[in-house]
C-alpha cells in the first residue's frame, strides 16, 4: 500500500484497480486516509466486483450500496479477528504454543497436561 501510494505522488496514475474495496481497506480510519492521498492526485478506484464503485460517486443509490459493502467487510475482519482468538485460545488450552513468532534465540517447549 505504501509503495502504491508512493508510486501516485510520483507517476501518471488515474486509476487502482481492485477485485473488491476490501482489498484495499476494512476500517473506516483506513478508508478515511487512502481515500484522502487518492484524491489529493485525482485518482479513483475502480473494483471488479462492485463496478459502480467510485470514491467521487454522488449518486445516492451507489453511496448506499458501497456503503453497506464497507460495513460488510469491517464485519468480515471482526468475525476473522474473533475466529483467529478462540483458535489460539483453544490451542492454549491444549498446551500448544499459540504465541505466534518466537523471538530469537528462543525456543518453544511444549507443556505437559496432567
Amino acid at each position: 500500500m505504501q509503495k502504491l501510494l508512493a508510486d501516485i505522488e510520483y507517476h501518471q496514475v488515474s486509476q487502482v484497480i481492485v477485485l473488491n474495496t476490501s482489498r484495499l481497506w476494512r476500517s473506516d480510519m483506513a478508508k478515511v486516509l487512502i481515500q484522502r492521498e487518492l484524491k489529493k492526485y485525482n485518482v479513483d478506484v475502480k473494483a471488479i466486483e462492485q463496478p459502480n464503485y467510485s470514491i467521487y460517486t454522488h449518486e445516492p443509490n451507489n453511496f448506499l450500496v458501497n456503503g453497506m459493502l464497507e460495513l460488510l467487510d469491517q464485519y468480515q475482519r471482526l468475525e476473522i479477528a474473533l475466529k483467529l482468538s478462540r483458535g489460539r485460545k483453544k490451542k492454549a488450552e491444549q498446551g500448544g504454543y499459540a504465541g505466534g513468532g518466537v523471538m530469537f534465540g528462543y525456543t518453544v517447549q511444549k507443556s505437559k497436561k496432567y
